[in-house]
């Protein structure tokens, strides 16, 4: 959880409901089963919301909401530091060669409404490591096969919206055990922020970002989305990986006034 998360539920009470979510589900799923084969009546909503009963058609929407431990309907908008967790900001950094970077294996400007992902170089790299996470492929397999690209530099070009969403990824009850802190997403951000750059997580939305600033958010709880409605790309270091003892201390020690001197 986030260090300020205003959560609808306690974490045991939390864990408790998804335990029982997963029973309820796997139950539906055999009589799902049991209905293709002519065994038994259509069993109706999904417990996760998954489909609606009258339509039949899957909601996505509703399944990936149910894990999540905050009610996005709150009248705010909430404190920033109830949503996300702003870690402070890299300095000593080549910014700009991280964003020449994308011009380099680009080739050439893509066109508008698209957001492109590009591998970290050997700069960006720097910043990966000192938070200290782990990546291996095992992590490609949790992931989505659209964001199954686990460290890279982000743009997103003019015109360009992600409507706010939750995020799901593959067997992440099973094999983390409802501790998603294990895998952690880090946002840093590469240049200022520009007019028409927006950050949408919960109902609070976040702009006027410094270059270098890092913040992170629990992903499994929080609705988030991006937009560029200005003239300018938005470029970004998106990271993802398992937390490990270092990157825990770095999260832990984190707060928007820490400033991380690197060469």
């Amino acid at each position: 959880m986030s260090k300020k998360l205003i959560k609808m539920l306690s974490d045991e009470e939390w864990e408790k409901k998804q335990k029982d979510l997963i029973k309820k589900e796997n139950e539906w799923r055999e009589k799902i089963i049991g209905f293709r084969n002519g065994q038994n009546p259509h069993p109706g909503t999904s417990p996760r919301g998954w489909s609606v009963q009258e339509t039949r058609k899957n909601n996505i929407w509703n399944r990936v909401k149910s894990y999540s431990n905050y009610d996005e309907t709150r009248f705010g908008p909430d404190p920033l530091d109830c949503v996300i967790d702003r870690m402070g900001r890299f300095e000593g950094i080549d910014f700009d060669s991280i964003i020449k970077h994308t011009f380099t294996l680009s080739g050439h400007i893509p066109e508008k409404n698209t957001v492109t992902m590009f591998d970290l170089n050997e700069e960006a790299e720097k910043i990966y490591s000192y938070i200290g996470m782990q990546y291996d492929e095992n992590i490609k397999q949790t992931l989505p096969k659209q964001y199954a690209h686990p460290k890279n530099i982000n743009v997103q070009y003019p015109g360009n919206v992600i409507p706010l969403h939750y995020d799901f990824y593959k067997n992440t009850l099973t094999e983390l055990d409802f501790n998603f802190t294990k895998i952690r997403k880090f946002i840093i951000f590469l240049e200022d922020w520009k007019p028409g750059h927006i950050w949408a997580i919960g109902n609070t939305t976040y702009s006027h970002w410094k270059q270098g600033d890092c913040f992170t958010w629990d992903w499994i709880h929080m609705p988030h989305g991006t937009a560029n409605i200005g003239e300018e790309n938005r470029y970004i270091l998106y990271l993802i990986g398992y937390m490990t003892e270092k990157s825990y201390d770095f999260y832990n020690n984190g707060n928007k006034d820490m400033r991380y001197f690197l060469s």
